[in-house]
């Protein structure tokens, strides 16, 4: 999925959801949590919320993420489905 700069992307209820950077650069904001996370592609990052996690591409570009969950005792990872924009 294509995140954009200045139009957040929104995550509910993503416990245990991995964000994968593939390009660019991602600041993630996560409901409770009192630190943001920034990280940049090759990178991955746990969403260890339940609440509100906002993701929002950095520097003024684009940036192309994906999503996986963990099945559950495996440690493999499974590409998710899509999220909500953000966009209406």
């Amino acid at each position: 999925m294509i995140v954009l700069p200045y139009a957040p992307t929104r995550l509910r209820m993503a416990r245990g959801t991995v964000v994968r950077v593939e390009r660019g650069c991602i600041w993630m904001t996560q409901e409770g949590r009192h630190e943001d996370v920034s990280f940049h592609a090759g990178r991955t990052c746990e969403v260890m919320v339940d609440g509100l996690t906002v993701l929002t591409a950095g520097f003024r570009q684009p940036a192309v993420v994906t999503l996986m969950r963990a099945i559950s005792g495996s440690g493999h990872l499974l590409q998710t489905g899509e999220v909500d924009s953000g966009d209406g």
